[in-house]
C-alpha cells in the first residue's frame, strides 16, 4: 500500500491538470498521415507536371491527360480546373503572391505562352506561335517572368517585365537541328534574383547558361563535354550562401543518366554520376529545399540493362551519396516541394503522391535494411525520424533515430520478431549524468535526475508472496523485478498507462522485455515546456531502452509517448553518432 500512497499525489495532480485542460484551447498535434512515407493524393490520371503555389502550399496544380487538376486543401480533394487541356509535361509557373495566377505552355486550342488569372479556369495567350518548354517567375519580383521557347528547330530565352503582357528576347536563337530543341529548366536564384540559370538541349549535347544581370548578358557554363552525347534533363540550384550557389544539372540518353554539380555558380563542375543509384533510366526532376546540401531526384523508368526501376532518392551531401527517400510504387515524373518545405509532391503515372516530411523537413531516409520494419510497426511513432546515416555499433549494423537506436540482430534468435533490437541508450545517457532535459524543451527532470533515481538502493521490494514474473499492484501499476529472467528481486512499479502501452503487439512485436527493457526508475512527475506550451505537468519513467512520458492533455492516442532519447544521445555523445 506504500506504493499506492506514493502514486496518489501524482494521479490527483494529473487529474486536476486534465480537468483544467478542458478550459484551455490546446491545439492537436499535426496530422501524421503520410509522414515519412508516400501516400496517394489523387487524382486518377497520368500526371506529368505538378506545381505548388509558392505563397500557399495548400494550392497544388497537376497536369494530366484529362486536363489541369487543382487542389486547394493540400490534396484532400481534387477537381478539374477548367475545360482546357494542357500538354501533360508542359511547364507550370505560379505567381508567388497570387495562387490563382499561373503560366503554362499552351492548351489544346491555344498555342503559345498562356496565362490564367482564375486558377486555371480560363486561359489567355500572352506570346503566340511558340512552344514554351520552361517557365520561371522571379520569386522576389513576380512581374518578371522568364520563358524558354521553341520555334521550329531553334530555341530561345524570353523575358517579361510586366507579368507576361509583353516579351523581349534575351538570347539569340540556338539551332538544334537535326535534334529536337528544348529548354529543360530555368532557375532564378532567390538570394540574387538577377542571377538566372537555364539548361538547353541540342543535338546529342546541351549546355547551361547563366546571367548575372537579369538577362542582359549570358555566359555558357557547360557544353556537356563531361557527358558526351547526353542531353540535359533537369536543372536545380541551391540558393546562394556567401555569394556561391550550388548548381545541379542532370543529363541522360537512351537509359543512361548522369549528374554534374557545381559549387561555385557554375564556373567549375564535378561529375558525380558514379554516386547515382543504379536503378531507373532518367533523372526527370531535381529539387532542393533550402541552402543546405540536400537534393532530391526523381529517377524515372527502368534501367534497361538490369530491369531495376527508379524512384525518388535523397542526398544530404550534395550528390556524393544517395538513398531511397521511401518506397514509391509508381513511376515518378516531376517533383514539387511545398512552400513550407514539408510536403513533397510527385506527379506519377497514377496520380499525385505526397511525402510529408517530419517537422524538421527533408532528412536522412530510413536505411533500406530497416525500412519494412519501420513502416510495418509505426516507425514514426516508435522511432521518429532518422538522425544519422547507418553505422556499426559494435558488431551490429545500426541507425539512430529521434527516439532511439535500432540494431540488426538477424540470426541471433529463431523468433523473427527479435531480428531487430533497440539500443540501450537510456542506460548510457543516465550513466553519463547529462543535464539535458527529459520530456520537453525544458524540464524539471534531466538525465542526471534519472541517474539518481536509478540507484540500486531505490529499487522497491516485490509485493508479499511474489514468486517471479510480474505482479499487479493495488494502485493499477505493475511490479517488475530488476532481473533478466524476472526472478524475484527488488525492482520497480510501471505506471498503468505505460504498462498498457508497452504491451501493444503492433508496436513492439518482440515483447516489452525485448523492445523496451526493464524499468530503471519509479514513475515521477515533471514540469516541462513543449514548444509554445509551458509548464505542462507530465509523468516520466525510464526504461533500459527508452523513456516514456504521460501527458493527460494530449489526444488519447498520444498521451503516452517515447522521449527523444536518440536526439539526446546525439547531443550528449556527438562523436558516437555519424553526422
Amino acid at each position: 500500500m506504500k506504493r499506492a500512497k506514493r502514486l496518489a499525489p501524482l494521479i490527483i495532480l494529473l487529474i486536476c491538470v486534465a480537468v483544467l485542460g478542458t478550459l484551455l484551447v490546446v491545439p492537436p498535434p499535426a496530422a501524421r498521415a503520410g509522414v515519412g512515407f508516400w501516400s496517394s493524393s489523387g487524382p486518377a490520371d497520368i500526371i506529368g507536371t505538378v506545381a505548388v503555389a509558392p505563397g500557399n502550399g495548400q494550392v497544388v496544380y497537376a497536369i494530366g491527360q484529362q486536363g489541369l487538376w487543382k487542389t486547394a486543401d493540400g490534396g484532400s480533394t481534387w477537381s478539374l480546373a477548367g475545360a482546357a487541356k494542357l500538354n501533360s509535361y508542359a511547364p507550370i509557373a505560379v505567381d508567388p503572391t497570387n495562387a490563382s495566377a499561373l503560366y503554362s505552355g499552351g492548351t489544346d486550342t491555344l498555342r503559345g505562352i498562356v496565362k490564367s488569372t482564375d486558377g486555371g479556369g480560363s486561359w489567355a495567350v500572352l506570346r503566340p506561335n511558340v512552344d514554351a518548354t520552361a517557365l520561371a517567375v522571379d520569386p522576389t519580383r513576380p512581374n518578371i517572368i522568364y520563358a524558354g521557347v521553341v520555334t521550329g528547330g531553334s530555341m530561345q530565352l524570353l523575358k517579361s517585365f510586366d507579368s507576361g503582357a509583353t516579351w523581349a528576347a534575351v538570347t539569340n536563337q540556338y539551332v538544334a537541328s537535326p535534334g529536337i530543341p528544348s529548354v529543360v529548366g530555368i532557375a532564378v536564384d532567390p538570394s540574387r534574383p538577377d542571377t538566372v540559370y537555364a539548361a538547353l538541349q541540342s543535338y546529342h549535347t546541351g549546355f547551361v547558361l547563366r546571367t548575372d544581370n537579369g538577362g542582359a548578358n549570358w555566359m555558357t557554363l557547360s557544353t556537356g563535354s563531361m557527358v558526351p552525347l547526353m542531353l540535359p534533363t533537369a536543372l536545380a540550384i541551391s540558393p546562394s550562401t556567401g555569394g556561391s550557389s550550388r548548381v545541379y544539372v542532370a543529363w541522360g540518353l537512351m537509359g543512361s543518366k548522369a549528374l554534374l554539380r557545381s559549387s561555385d555558380n557554375g564556373n567549375t563542375w564535378q561529375n558525380v554520376t558514379p554516386n547515382l543509384p543504379s536503378g531507373g533510366a532518367s533523372i526527370t526532376s531535381l529539387v532542393v529545399p533550402d541552402t543546405s546540401a540536400t537534393v532530391v531526384a526523381a529517377i524515372s523508368g527502368v534501367l534497361p540493362s538490369t530491369g531495376v526501376p527508379g524512384g525518388v532518392y535523397i542526398s544530404l551531401n550534395a550528390g556524393d551519396s544517395w538513398a531511397l527517400l521511401a518506397p514509391l510504387a509508381q513511376n515518378p515524373n516531376k517533383l514539387a516541394l511545398g512552400g513550407d518545405s514539408l510536403t513533397l509532391h510527385a506527379g506519377t503515372d497514377n496520380g499525385v503522391w505526397e511525402y510529408t516530411t517530419p517537422p524538421g523537413g527533408l532528412q536522412r531516409p530510413v536505411d533500406p535494411r530497416f525500412r519494412s520494419y519501420y513502416d510495418t510497426h509505426d516507425g514514426l511513432r516508435v522511432l521518429g525520424a532518422p538522425v544519422s546515416s547507418p553505422t556499426m555499433v559494435g558488431k551490429y549494423y545500426s541507425q539512430y533515430f529521434e527516439k532511439g537506436r535500432i540494431e540488426d540482430h538477424t540470426g541471433e534468435s529463431p523468433d523473427p520478431n527479435w531480428q531487430f533490437m533497440y539500443g540501450l541508450l537510456v542506460d548510457e545517457l543516465q550513466q553519463g549524468g547529462s543535464g539535458l532535459p527529459v520530456g520537453g524543451d525544458a524540464s524539471t527532470v534531466t538525465y542526471a535526475t534519472v541517474r539518481g533515481q536509478a540507484a540500486p538502493n531505490l529499487r522497491v521490494p516485490p509485493p508479499p508472496g511474489f514468486t517471479g514474473g510480474t505482479a499487479y499492484q493495488p494502485d493499477g501499476s505493475m511490479f517488475i523485478p530488476f532481473t533478466a529472467d524476472l526472478s524475484p528481486a527488488n525492482g520497480h512499479n510501471v505506471f498503468g498507462p505505460f504498462w498498457d502501452y508497452i504491451n501493444r503487439g503492433d508496436l513492439f512485436p518482440g515483447g516489452w522485455l525485448h523492445d523496451i527493457g526493464l524499468p530503471i526508475t519509479e514513475p515521477t512527475g515533471a514540469v516541462v515546456d513543449k514548444g509554445n506550451v509551458k509548464g505542462r505537468q507530465i509523468i516520466i519513467q525510464a526504461f533500459q531502452r527508452t523513456i516514456l512520458t504521460y501527458d493527460p492533455l494530449n489526444p488519447l492516442e498520444w498521451q503516452v509517448e517515447r522521449a527523444n532519447v536518440g536526439t539526446d544521445y546525439r547531443k550528449a555523445f556527438p562523436g558516437r553518432v555519424p553526422n
